[in-house]
């Protein structure tokens, strides 16, 4: 039996999954639209990239969008890929000594990574010289 014409079915319950069906249009339709979303996807990370909207940043104070930052050596890295990209631009963090932690304990116990940790070393000691020129030279504080 079927409804009447212009009797509308009216949905009771139930969520609609398709998950589970082997359907050939899906597989077809899966391989003509994967590499154009595969495609279109590294396009625009591409793009997030490139923009002027993606930045890196370290907390120059110790509070970063709110959030209470106790290590200085946090970086921050923002990726526009919003409309927003001060307020809502996924933004990703890390310490740089959590970063190199497992590294110095692979140096410590088995000598490897000898070489990389000294090449770093002496460039934050190169560094940390610059810091240091930068902060002499700075006018004072003003109370």
């Amino acid at each position: 039996m079927k409804l009447p014409r212009g009797v509308k079915l009216r949905r009771v319950s139930g969520k609609v999954n398709l998950n589970e069906w082997t359907l050939d249009a899906f597989d077809r339709l899966a391989t003509v639209l994967g590499p154009i979303v595969e495609e279109a996807t590294a396009e625009a990370i591409e793009l997030a990239l490139k923009s002027e909207d993606s930045y890196v940043s370290w907390p120059a104070e110790s509070m970063y969008r709110g959030q209470n930052i106790a290590d200085p050596l946090t970086i921050h890295v923002s990726i526009a890929l919003s409309s927003n990209p001060v307020e809502d631009d996924p933004v990703g963090s890390f310490s740089l000594r959590d970063a190199l932690s497992d590294a110095m304990e692979e140096c410590r116990e088995h000598g490897e990574n000898l070489a990389g940790l000294k090449r770093i070393r002496d460039a934050l000691r190169d560094f940390a010289d610059e810091i240091d020129s930068a902060v002499a030279a700075a006018p004072a504080e003003e109370p």
